[in-house]
């Protein structure tokens, strides 16, 4: 059973991971439903008289979930590259499970980092603008 071995000599990632993929599949359930693919989109949607929390809430929750996502992919690669694995009973099977563990962590961010950059992809340039003109203005 060196699989679940695995699991149990990490318990603090593998938790760490349970809830990076439970906010993960909240999120996906509940917030990719909105679609800003432009600025114009973007600009209308804040102006307009419908509900401004809900693409808040989107971006934030993908963000989220990317990044919650992506440091447990990277810290399972990490473990699996420089672990101790003295309390498992096979070194190559512990080795695997961190390495497929991380790989698909990666890849479930990756379904968040691509819904961001194409159906969110007028909030990335509206922030990419703010974020330019601030660092400009705060260098005077």
């Amino acid at each position: 059973m060196g699989i679940f071995e695995t699991f149990q000599n990490r318990i603090g990632m593998t938790v760490a991971t349970v809830l990076a993929v439970a906010v993960g599949i909240f999120t996906q359930a509940s917030y990719q439903l909105v679609d800003v693919p432009t600025l114009n989109s973007f600009l209308d949607s804040l102006m307009g008289e419908g509900n401004k929390d809900v693409i808040l809430m989107t971006w934030g929750f993908n963000l989220l979930s990317v990044a919650f996502l992506g440091v447990m992919g990277i810290v399972w690669i990490r473990e699996a590259i420089k672990g101790g694995f003295y309390f498992d009973s096979n070194e190559v099977v512990a080795r695997l499970t961190c390495v497929v563990t991380g790989v698909a962590c990666m890849a479930y961010a990756a379904v968040f980092a691509s819904y961001i950059f194409t159906s969110l992809l007028g909030i990335v340039i509206a922030a990419g603008i703010a974020a330019v003109f601030l660092f400009s203005n705060s260098k005077k």
